[in-house]
Formats: C-alpha cells, structure tokens, sequence
C-alpha cells in the first residue's frame, strides 16, 4: 500500500511505506554522516586519474616503446575488395598504454590516500604475493600428480584391452 505524501501539483508525491524487515542495523535515513570530510573529496581519485591520464597521453607516454609487428602469413596477404588494396595485418604493442596511466593513478592516490609509509605497504604487498605463491604451489604440484595417476591409470587400462604396445 502506497502513502501519498507529495505530487507536483499539490505538492503530494507517491511513496512506500517503510517494510521494517529491510531495515538497517544502526542506520537512520535520515542522518547521514560525513565522518568529518567533505563530500567532494570523494571525487579527488577520479579528477587525479583524469589529470594523471590527460596527460600521459598529451605528453605522448604511451608511445615510449611502442612496437609495430607484422603478422606473418597474414600482413599484406589478404585482398580486401572494398577497399582494393591488401589488408595490412600490423598489431601496435603499447607497453605504456592509456591502462599503465590508470595504474600509475590508482598507485599515486594509493600513496596519497595511505596512512602507512610507502616502504611498510611494499613489504606487504610483497608478503602477500610470497604467500599467495606458497599456497598455489603444493595444488599445482598435486594437480600435476593426479593428472600424471590418470593418464598411468587410462595406460593401463588400455594395456589390459589391447595389450601392451610392443606386443601388438
């Protein structure tokens, strides 16, 4: 059931009444606390990655050692009939592409936005990959061992119907 409270004539507008059941814990709708910041801080990591991507492209960055490559087998040997000239198979590496100025961004406002120094944070990062390489390595190794048990086992079997394959 809908309670009219305003419209644009008379001033009544259309709404529902609130359903306890969704409610928030600890959350009033109509406070809205700002923690002591102002709500256009929150717009700063996106204007700096603008800035920061404006201008790597303006100063050209993402050219810095950029590759053209052919493909071979490919390059100029196809014909394209509605253009009448061959079609030119030529793929452009950008290691510093408009994506590296992205990163480069997310790490300046990363830096900006930290409350640890920047040396505290590498050792974590550094931590957390070390860590994450000892966890993937024993399920790589095991999975590599089921999959060597399959394939002995499937030899096997397949030595039992057919035979062993110097036999045949």
């Amino acid at each position: 059931m809908a309670i009219p409270t305003r419209t644009a004539r008379d001033g009544r507008v259309w709404k529902l009444p609130a359903d306890p059941s969704y409610a928030l814990p600890g959350f009033d709708g109509a406070t809205r606390e700002s923690h002591g910041m102002a709500p256009w801080k929150g717009w700063v990591p996106w204007l700096l990655m603008i800035a920061v991507v404006i201008a790597w492209v303006h100063l050209k960055l993402n050219t810095v050692g950029e590759m053209k490559i052919a493909w071979p087998m490919l390059h100029n040997e196809v014909f394209i009939t509605a253009y009448n000239k061959p079609y030119e198979a030529i793929w452009g590496f950008q290691p510093l592409s408009t994506g590296t100025a992205i990163l480069a961004a997310s790490a300046l406002v990363a830096s900006m936005i930290g409350r640890t120094d920047p040396m505290a944070r590498t050792r974590r990062l550094s931590e957390r990959v070390r860590a994450r390489f000892i966890m993937a390595t024993p399920s790589v190794e095991y999975s590599f061992r089921i999959v060597r048990g399959c394939r002995s086992r499937l030899a096997r079997g397949i030595e039992q119907v057919l035979g062993h394959p110097e036999r045949i």
